[in-house]
């Protein structure tokens, strides 16, 4: 009875043991299926890591062929009441195949964690934004033949687009688009799910269209930090007409130790967006300078983004753009106080009141816009400091209210504030000068303190210009800002990363 017993435990165990091997079968050639077919258009521009991990969903697809047959015969041997000669090729095949699974993780983590260093794709532009876009991505591991593939469907990307930069900064640029249409691109091995782009309607068409602006996304203290970026660009990708991007500088920290790392996981973060909308930037302080506070020409941002050169010929980091009714400048970092005309050589200043002329003079453009990093009128407060902005780049102010300027938009400030500046307590009612700080982007791990202030040439020490201004909103949050033109309208919201409100209001000529 007792031997009766034990042998129908035995037996019981077996079948047991038969049945998750030959479960663990079926699962290992599911998973090789589905994974090999997820993989199925990539092509020969393949990384070591990537045929490693395709020839180990192989031997994962063998193994569970391998597992389910010898399951199926000693299921059978078991019913036919035979003894099985099997167990101990089952623990040879076992063990062969976790050494391999631990192996295969083990580097494909390894890749994983390398995979963050690979940037992009981040579009933008350096020419005309409606026929033409220009797309990045950089490789951590040298890729020196890439592949990109683009066209007007998603079904049908006929076009293979000529590819320039390095073995790891990889750069196409595409022309002769067409205005206001959506094109579809790939770069099998890097992207390989199928995206799209969207041209712009073309100068003066005055089509409906959003862009976002915000700043300081540097991530001094990432475990604080990082959530905060993530969730602004979650509250963008929200809005589907978003057409491009504005970031006010500020996106790594040079002073820090994991400044690279900042700017590995900036591009991570605004994947999702970058890879649809252009991102137009600017430098600021800490994208330039090192820990001894002496300028080391931001090498690493310029090396980075792929933008226009249609700047001053001694500044590379000063450029425009236009988009629809909207003339934009950048006034890039060359100074501690940047965008200073008073510390500019006489070509910076020239440069930006001559396109600024332009813009003007053209009829085109309903609206000129002007971006940088360091605010000119802005309260800050750090513990018992206040500061009101920089006064040396106050130099700017006249010059913008002469050639027209509408909106300046600043960060390097943790907070969102809007100003207005007129030239005189008179002048800031019927013509002005709207100054957004959106330096809340998500960086920094800390917010600075602010509050309702006003700005007086005649009491703040800046005698030889005429200002007066007067913080309109102030608010200490993470945040940034949506502008919807809509021709000669324009409605401005400020969100925090939340997605709550904090400022609306709106702006006609």
């Amino acid at each position: 009875m007792f031997l009766k017993l034990k042998i129908l435990l035995i037996r019981k165990r077996n079948l047991i043991t038969t049945f998750f091997y030959f479960l663990f079968g079926i699962l290992c050639i599911l998973i090789s299926f589905f994974s090999l077919s997820s993989y199925w258009n990539l092509n020969l521009n393949l990384t070591f890591n990537f045929w490693f991990f395709l020839e180990f969903l192989s031997l994962l697809l063998f193994f569970g062929i391998l597992f389910s047959v010898a399951g199926i015969r000693k299921l059978k041997t078991i019913h036919d009441n035979q003894k099985s000669n099997s167990n101990t090729i089952f623990k040879i095949f076992s063990i062969f195949l976790i050494i391999t699974i631990i192996i295969a993780a083990g580097i494909y983590l390894d890749y994983s964690n390398n995979k963050m260093r690979d940037h992009g794709p981040y579009l933008s532009w350096i020419d005309d934004s409606s026929t033409t876009i220009t797309i990045t991505w950089e490789t951590y591991y040298s890729d020196p033949k890439p592949v990109f593939k683009w066209g007007e469907s998603s079904l049908k990307l006929s076009h293979v687009g000529l590819i320039g930069g390095t073995n790891h900064h990889h750069t196409v640029k595409l022309k002769g688009l067409k205005p206001d249409s959506t094109y579809f691109y790939q770069i099998p091995g890097f992207l390989d799910k199928i995206t799209s782009f969207r041209t712009s309607p073309g100068d003066g068409t005055r089509k409906p269209f959003t862009f976002f602006i915000y700043g300081d996304t540097r991530e001094d203290k990432p475990s604080e930090s990082e959530l905060y970026h993530e969730e602004n660009i979650e509250q963008m990708e929200l809005d589907e007409d978003g057409r491009f991007v504005i970031q006010v500088g500020d996106i790594a920290n040079r002073f820090a130790e994991n400044w690279m790392e900042q700017w590995d996981y900036n591009f991570y973060v605004i994947k999702p967006l970058s890879k649809h909308i252009p991102f137009m930037t600017v430098a600021g302080n800490h994208d330039w300078w090192d820990k001894a506070n002496t300028p080391k020409t931001g090498q690493e941002y310029i090396n980075f983004f792929e933008l226009p050169k249609n700047g001053p010929s001694n500044d590379i980091t000063s450029y425009y753009f236009t988009y629809d009714n909207v003339f934009i400048m950048a006034i890039g970092y060359d100074h501690e106080e940047s965008a200073s005309p008073k510390m500019y050589d006489s070509k910076v200043v020239n440069w930006v009141k001559n396109k600024l002329s332009e813009a003007k003079s053209s009829g085109i453009y309903d609206w000129t816009i002007v971006f940088f990093h360091k605010p000119p009128f802005s309260v800050k407060i750090d513990g018992s400091e206040i500061e009101k902005g920089h006064p040396n780049i106050r130099y700017w102010h006249p010059i913008f209210m002469e050639l027209g300027v509408d909106f300046v938009f600043n960060g390097h400030n943790h907070h969102y504030e809007r100003v207005c500046v007129g030239n005189t307590a008179e002048t800031i009612e019927s013509k002005n000068i709207t100054y957004i700080i959106t330096g809340g982007g998500g960086g920094g791990g800390w917010l600075h303190d602010t509050q309702l202030e006003t700005f007086d040439s005649k009491e703040d020490g800046v005698n030889d210009i005429n200002y007066y201004g007067r913080s309109e909103v102030a608010v200490k949050c993470h945040e940034f800002v949506r502008f919807r033109v809509d021709g000669t309208r324009i409605e401005l919201t400020a969100m925090d990363s939340k997605g709550v409100i904090i400022d609306n209001c709106e702006f006609s000529k």
